[in-house]
């Protein structure tokens, strides 16, 4: 049996997948995600067991994400709860308590997915492994995750209607555009700028319709 350590993974390995599976990776909390790209990873790199199933280790993943291990037993079993009840990424997540290790697999329209990368524009989403396990806010991950589907890799700019925005961030909260880009817009760019491969977001108003600002733009720049 395969069980992931630290030195299995490279922080800078970047992850592409079709970005059909971008709106079922927004869904997921923050235990789940980390399971989710841990696999992918392992997957990517041959590294699973002949049923295609992996184990992930308490301690390793503890130390890789930073947190105490009586945290990290606390995410796996969040991340298997959850996916015990949601199986379309992965078809199988089990909990070895007297062990500290997850048993996993990913599920076949996952497998699909992330073998049929099409490089075309807004069809690929690329990410840093890092990143996809580091970030734990609230929208951090939605929006990285869209930035990276509308330029991969590349710094840029590129606007979005705000009702899309707020879709894509699973974001709908009734307040003032200028207080949801404080605290939903502002707050995912503070982290996203904190922990992953992008030095600096800028948002900026892009169109109105009457006086509400319906369109904004965002100016990218990697490191």
């Amino acid at each position: 049996m395969l069980t992931v350590t630290v030195k299995n993974i490279k922080p800078g390995k970047i992850i592409k997948y079709n970005s059909k599976l971008n709106e079922s990776l927004n869904k997921l909390h923050v235990s789940a995600r980390r399971v989710f790209f841990i696999c992918l990873y392992l997957y990517f790199n041959g590294r699973y067991n002949s049923d295609g199933s992996i184990l992930i280790r308490a301690d390793k993943y503890a130390e890789f994400i930073g947190i105490d291990r009586t945290m990290a037993y606390k995410q796996m079993k969040d991340a298997a709860d959850y996916f015990s009840s949601n199986i379309k990424l992965i078809s199988l997540c089990d909990y070895i308590k007297n062990e500290g290790l997850l048993r996993v697999a990913l599920s076949t329209e996952t497998i699909n997915f992330i073998s049929a990368v099409d490089g075309r524009k807004n069809q690929t989403t690329v990410v840093l492994y890092q990143s996809a396990v580091k970030l734990s806010g609230r929208y951090s991950w939605n929006l990285y995750q869209l930035i990276k589907s509308r330029l991969l890799d590349k710094s840029g700019a590129f606007s979005i209607k705000l009702d899309e925005l707020m879709i894509e961030l699973n974001s709908r909260v009734n307040l003032e555009f200028k207080d949801y880009k404080k605290s939903v817009i502002g707050r995912s760019i503070d982290e996203i700028v904190e922990k992953t491969e992008i030095k600096s977001i800028k948002c900026v108003n892009a169109e109105r319709q009457g006086r509400r600002v319906s369109k904004v733009r965002f100016e990218i720049e990697m490191r």
